[in-house]
């Protein structure tokens, strides 16, 4: 039982008392939700703020659009291709 391992000693008994209050309905019960306050969970953006559209979409269209043009280098030396020695 998660609950016995996550309470010990007094800790334990409170939170019997607790759980047992929750189960059978608080006797204060709850406040009503007034909704005059209104919901502030929302972002606030001033006013004077403009918001530009995302360039993401005029990046995904360049990227699948046309294949990127790749050249070969004369100039590097790449020492990846195995070497087999003779013998």
């Amino acid at each position: 039982d998660i609950k016995g391992f996550a309470t010990t000693g007094a800790q334990r008994v409170a939170a019997k008392d607790v759980l047992a209050e929750v189960a059978k309905g608080s006797p204060r019960g709850l406040k009503h939700v007034d909704d005059a306050a209104g919901d502030r969970s929302a972002p606030v953006i001033a006013p004077d703020v403009t918001i530009k559209p995302s360039p993401m979409a005029d990046l995904k269209k360049e990227i699948t659009d046309a294949p990127p043009s790749l050249r070969p280098r004369s100039d590097s030396s790449d020492r990846s291709a195995p070497v087999v020695e003779a013998g």
